[in-house]
């Protein structure tokens, strides 16, 4: 048998052991695609994204449904009933955060909410809430 025949069967062999370990198809004569989910797939928050909000978008409240729009999360309705939510629900949407991005979608919530929030994901219902921080929640108590 010849030297190259030789190595091209140990390299055909190789391509193999590498092929039957990764979690990857063949879908062309020289391409391979992977099985897995990609990081966004798995975690929906995790989808990297740059966006702009319209002008008539007005209110953090309406940032945040807008970002959420595709992402097969939605806020709770306890963001809009709740009296210390709802007060976030209503800030005006910051001049700066007209523009957002590329960040993933779990930090542009971030951002839009600011950090007296933490995000609170609920991913049986994919739903958002938030909640005050708590050194930050005597203040928000207060305001009228």
């Amino acid at each position: 048998m010849n030297p190259s025949r030789i190595l091209f069967m140990l390299l055909v062999c190789s391509v193999s052991a590498i092929h039957a370990d990764s979690h990857a198809i063949q879908v062309g004569r020289y391409t391979l695609a992977t099985t897995e989910p990609t990081p966004a797939q798995a975690d929906l928050l995790s989808l990297i994204i740059h966006i702009r909000f319209p002008k008539q978008l007005i209110t953090v409240g309406e940032a945040l449904e807008y970002v959420l729009l595709r992402s097969g999360y939605r806020l709770a309705e306890e963001v809009k009933e709740s009296a210390e939510l709802s007060i976030l629900y209503h800030y005006p949407l910051p001049e700066v955060h007209r523009s957002l991005g590329p960040l993933s979608l779990r930090q542009a919530i971030s951002t839009l909410v600011g950090t007296p929030y933490q995000i609170v994901e609920d991913p049986y219902k994919r739903e958002i809430t938030f909640k005050v921080s708590e050194p930050l929640l005597p203040m928000v108590s207060t305001v009228p």
